[in-house]
């Protein structure tokens, strides 16, 4: 990575929380860029869950028969 792609990522992240543009991140812009973050994770998180869950249901193995 050069500088330059850092800097541009940087700037990028920066311009996704400075909704208003006026180039400074107010509170309230950083709280609702981080609650947004927050609900994204945690839904990913529940996706990762519900994939797992289903991974383990597949690879289960049968029940042994009882003997008679």
């Amino acid at each position: 990575v050069t500088r330059e792609q850092f800097a541009e990522q940087g700037k990028k992240k920066f311009s996704e929380i400075d909704k208003d543009g006026n180039g400074s991140v107010s509170n309230e812009e950083r709280q609702a860029y981080r609650a947004a973050k927050k609900a994204e994770w945690k839904e990913k998180r529940e996706q990762f869950r519900k994939m797992k869950e289903q991974q383990a249901g597949e690879q289960a193995p049968a029940a042994p028969e009882t003997p008679k």
